[in-house]
C-alpha cells in the first residue's frame, strides 16, 4: 500500500500523527494508499517553496511558454 504525503519541493512528506485517509477502489474495495493530511505549516511553506520557484525560473520565461505548460496541464487534467 502506499502511502503519500504533502509534496514540497519535489519531496514528499509523511507525517504519521496527521489525519489518515484511506483510498479505497471502488470496484473491488481494496485498499489503493494512504494520505496523510496537511498541517497548515505544511501549506505555507509549500506555498513559500513555489513563490521562489517562480521567482527563480517562471517569472524569466516568456509568456507565450508559460501558457503553453498550462495549456498542456490542462489538458492531462
Amino acid at each position: 500500500m502506499e502511502q503519500i504525503g504533502t509534496l514540497i519541493g519535489g519531496e514528499h512528506r509523511i507525517d504519521l500523527s496527521a489525519k489518515a485517509i484511506e483510498v479505497i477502489d471502488p470496484y473491488n474495495e481494496q485498499l489503493l494508499a494512504t494520505v496523510y493530511s496537511s498541517s497548515s505549516e505544511d501549506v505555507d511553506e509549500a506555498v513559500t517553496v513555489a513563490h521562489e520557484v517562480f521567482e527563480q525560473t517562471m517569472r524569466h520565461m516568456p509568456a507565450h511558454e508559460r501558457s503553453n505548460i498550462l495549456r498542456r496541464s490542462a489538458i492531462l487534467l
